[in-house]
Parts: structure tokens; C-alpha cells; sequence
């Protein structure tokens, strides 16, 4: 069972990836929020 403190850390380094990948981007950026 995976438990909450996995999930998170799972959120924050997709997260962390995702801001790599804006912050490297080359092309315009839209900004989408998902909450």
C-alpha cells in the first residue's frame, strides 16, 4: 500500500520536473492550472 508520504514526495518531484521543463522551454509558455 502506498502510503501518503510516498504520494507526495511522487507530486513534488513531478512538479519539479515540470518546472525544469517551462523553465527550459524555448517556446512561448501558457500557464495551466489543474485544481
Amino acid at each position: 500500500m502506498v502510503g501518503r508520504d510516498a504520494e507526495a514526495g511522487g507530486i513534488a518531484k513531478n512538479g519539479a520536473k515540470l518546472v525544469n521543463a517551462v523553465a527550459c522551454a524555448q517556446v512561448p509558455k501558457i500557464t495551466v492550472i489543474i485544481g
